[in-house]
């Protein structure tokens, strides 16, 4: 549901950055699900080209991570890096 609203939103991602990340320790749903959200918003980036949408989109899946603040803080580094571009 969520991700057909982001297709169908696609638009309001304009001029946005977007990290998505997931530690390959936090289940395997999870990781299916944030695999299928970057995919989208990878497919939407790449149509930004064509529609002037600008779209920048970053994924990473942290094979040691999980689901906690220690995992969360080892990559908050190149998350920042990422968003405000340096």
């Amino acid at each position: 549901v969520i991700l057909r609203r982001i297709a169908r939103r696609a638009q309001a991602l304009a001029g946005m950055r977007l990290w998505v990340d997931v530690g390959l320790g936090e289940g395997a749903k999870t990781v299916d699900d944030v695999r299928r959200l970057a995919k989208l918003l990878a497919h939407i980036a790449k149509g930004s080209a064509r529609s002037r949408i600008r779209l920048e989109v970053s994924y990473l899946e942290e094979p040691g991570g999980d689901h906690s603040e220690r995992s969360w803080a080892a990559r908050l580094g190149p998350v920042l890096a990422f968003v405000f571009g340096r």
